[in-house]
């Protein structure tokens, strides 16, 4: 009988959580390095279920290397990190698409390459 209304009670509540699509609560923004640093772009996102997420480059979809980094946390934080970030090969619009069965969102943002020459003394 305890497993019983331990299951229940578990089911009503989850069958009870309001359905919702995908939204942003902190979208990417253009991000400024120097050649060979490490881009950072980072999200926040809400929905229910938990949204997907796909990282884009231009129109091609991004997948993890060892150069490209992709983390997501289960507060709905998401990061895509590019080591070693080159402005003839990196450069170009990078998109975040979320979605869930009720929807979809999408941000986009770009690197930035800084000019000017980094000197150490």
């Amino acid at each position: 009988i305890c497993v019983g209304c331990v299951w229940w009670v578990w089911f009503c509540v989850d069958e009870s959580r309001k359905q919702e699509p995908p939204s942003f609560m902190k979208k990417i923004g253009d991000c400024e390095v120097f050649d060979g640093m490490t881009a950072k772009f980072t999200a926040c996102a809400t929905g229910w279920p938990e949204p997907e997420y796909e990282w884009f480059l231009d129109t091609n979809r991004l997948y993890e290397t060892e150069r490209i980094r992709m983390e997501k946390e289960g507060s709905g934080l998401m990061r895509l990190k590019i080591l070693h970030a080159d402005s003839i090969i990196d450069s170009g619009r990078y998109k975040l698409r979320i979605y869930n069965p009720h929807g979809e969102a999408y941000c986009e943002a770009s690197i930035i390459f800084d000019s000017k020459l980094l000197i150490i003394y």
